[in-house]
């Protein structure tokens, strides 16, 4: 049942938006893990604290739906280039080392997200609604959200130094207005974006910018200054704000995933260019921290990955929820070694231009089914969750190839 999950997650991803051991080790014994407890700070009031700032407040206005205008980058002859296959299709087993036990499985969990600073893992319940916050040294487990179903909790952080934030999608009962609410890992809420837009959709929030659509359009908060992107609701959206202006990689809503596109574009407006076309099957973006790299997802059941400049276009195999290392050299994913049946899932790790073979890190059985890679910051660990129990594991990083 719990491999039905993991097939369901990604339609669930689709449907809110319209990263020599023969098996796993026991685990390291770890303290027992207490039902979590919600902090205060989980209520509707903001808690105050030195980092945070007034909620910030936006009016939509309601825009007419048209298609982008779309210009396609790295072409050749007027077409993109093509998905390049693997240099080296080599399966390695490369098991991690040190690897543990960091949850006992009391409470289970689908998703694992490291923050981008500190030691904590957010991750999301398989049984109902919520996010925990996980401290990977002491195991000690804080309820930051009990009352919301959250499908994947979405990490950002203010100035490199900050510790992260999580942030979820919310909806202020009081008034039927949507935002976004985002706490700091020690449960003390950070900020707080409202909107008057009926729903939305696929929120990413990096620095002071958050991204979202309606079912209208795809819009952009800067330090409160709100614009439209483009008039035409999206999929999914990816936010990169190591580049100036930041840049969005967004998937325009379609009837067929058959249709699905990936474009990229500054958040200033300019014209959409277009890195995955419609009939290629692309889609679920992710950029990298440096280097303006996007990891994408195909519908069949492969991964792939895409140079900032659009040219470079590689199929990596494969595979499914590719989470980038820090340096952007390296896809941590899950998926089956060979073939696209997901009879076992291992996780895996492969260089984004895909030299090398892919290593896999994890040796499933019948009874394992691992998920959702997530990278330390940095990048000596992976954190993953083994679905059947819900349990979620640590373990180091393979340092070479």
């Amino acid at each position: 049942m719990m491999r039905q999950l993991c097939s369901l997650m990604l339609l669930g991803i689709f449907l809110m938006s319209c990263q020599t051991v023969a098996t796993v080790p026991p685990a390291t014994p770890t303290p027992a893990l207490a039902t979590p407890t919600s902090p205060a700070a989980t209520s509707t009031a903001a808690v105050p604290t030195a980092s945070a700032t007034p909620t910030v407040r936006a009016t939509v206005m309601a825009t007419a739906t048209q298609a982008p205008t779309v210009t396609p980058l790295g072409t050749v002859n007027g077409s993109l280039t093509p998905f390049q296959p693997l240099r080296n299709d080599q399966i390695v087993d490369r098991p991690f080392r040190k690897m543990r036990a960091l949850t006992d499985g009391t409470r289970p969990y689908k998703i694992a997200a490291w923050s981008p600073v500190g030691t904590w893992i957010a991750a999301t319940p398989q049984d109902g609604p919520g996010i925990d916050i996980i401290d990977v040294v002491t195991g000690k487990v804080t309820a930051l959200v009990t009352d919301t179903f959250v499908l994947e909790p979405v990490w950002g952080a203010w100035t490199a130094g900050d510790q992260g934030f999580v942030c979820v999608l919310v909806s202020t009962v009081r008034d039927e207005r949507w935002g976004v609410d985002c706490w700091l890992p020690d449960g003390s809420r950070s900020k707080n974006f409202v909107t008057d837009a009926p729903l939305v959709r696929s929120p990413v929030l990096l620095a002071d910018t958050l991204a979202y659509s309606t079912d209208a359009a795809v819009l952009v908060n800067e330090r409160g200054s709100e614009r439209t992107v483009a008039a035409q609701p999206a999929l999914t959206l990816a936010l990169n704000v190591a580049v100036t202006p930041p840049r969005l990689a967004w998937v325009p809503s379609v009837a067929n995933l058959e249709g699905v596109q990936v474009l990229v574009q500054s958040v200033d407006g300019e014209p959409a260019l277009q890195v995955a076309a419609p009939g290629e099957g692309w889609w679920l973006p992710r950029w990298s921290d440096v280097g303006a790299r996007l990891a994408v997802t195909n519908i069949g059941g492969r991964i792939g990955s895409i140079a900032g400049d659009g040219v470079q276009r590689r199929d990596l195999g494969p595979g499914d929820t590719p989470a980038w290392s820090p340096d952007g050299e390296r896809l941590a994913f899950a998926g089956s070694s060979a073939g696209e049946e997901y009879t076992t899932r291992d996780i895996h790790v492969v260089d984004w231009q895909g030299n090398g073979p892919r290593l896999r890190l994890t040796d499933a059985n019948d009874e394992q089914f691992f998920v959702s890679p997530s990278w330390s910051p940095d990048g000596t660990q992976i954190a993953f969750v083994e679905i059947d129990t819900g349990q979620i594991f640590v373990g180091n990083a393979p340092t070479n190839p």
